[in-house]
């Protein structure tokens, strides 16, 4: 909760109202913010999203990072870094060439849960129209980028960390019963 001011200065030996910037004093750890025309001038450094979450690729990173650090400034920035970083990361689970929307679609055929799918899709429609006139005001919708940071964390969770904890597990199987699976499931050779 902000508790807001008028921002009050002298201009031309008269007290003036600076009604585009404004000054907000935060309830809850009394710090000062700054405003000039709803965007957050200061404190700089002030970021929107979670930290990136573990697992994550470098360079997957590194874009996240960099919305991160503009996000308060420019959410359309943030947005399309975002869309970029779905980009780098459907590279890094789908190897290969193909647009961002085909290798979505890849992955549906190829069974992908249709929550993570729901995600990759709002990122990637948001992530563009917040460079291209479209229906989506992300400037006007002040949970839209706060929302894909998590989608991005959500995605990683769901396509490399959790298949790597899974795999992780089975490979502790002993080998004889993981040779049974594989029969049970229509394999008849052992692995070797």
């Amino acid at each position: 909760m902000q508790r807001w001011y008028t921002v009050r200065g002298m201009a031309t030996g008269h007290a003036k109202d600076f009604a585009e910037y404004g000054a907000s004093v935060c309830a809850h750890c009394q710090r000062v913010a700054m405003w000039h025309e709803a965007q957050l001038i200061y404190p700089e450094g002030l970021r929107l999203g979670s930290e990136p979450i573990e697992g994550m690729p470098d360079a997957v990173v590194a874009l996240y990072n960099e919305a991160r650090d503009v996000s308060t400034r420019s959410p359309r920035s943030a947005a399309a870094l975002l869309r970029l970083a779905l980009q780098l990361l459907l590279d890094e689970i789908r190897p290969g060439k193909g647009q961002i929307n085909d290798k979505i679609g890849a992955l549906v055929k190829d069974g992908l849960d249709v929550r993570v799918q729901q995600a990759m899709d709002a990122l990637r429609v948001i992530g563009n129209n917040a460079l291209h006139p479209g229906e989506i005001d992300i400037e006007e919708d002040d949970s839209l980028v706060p929302g894909l940071f998590a989608v991005i964390n959500m995605i990683v969770e769901q396509m490399i960390l959790r298949p790597a904890q899974v795999a992780a597990l089975y490979d502790a199987i002993p080998q004889g019963a993981a040779d049974a699976i594989r029969r049970r499931d229509g394999g008849d050779k052992p692995s070797e």
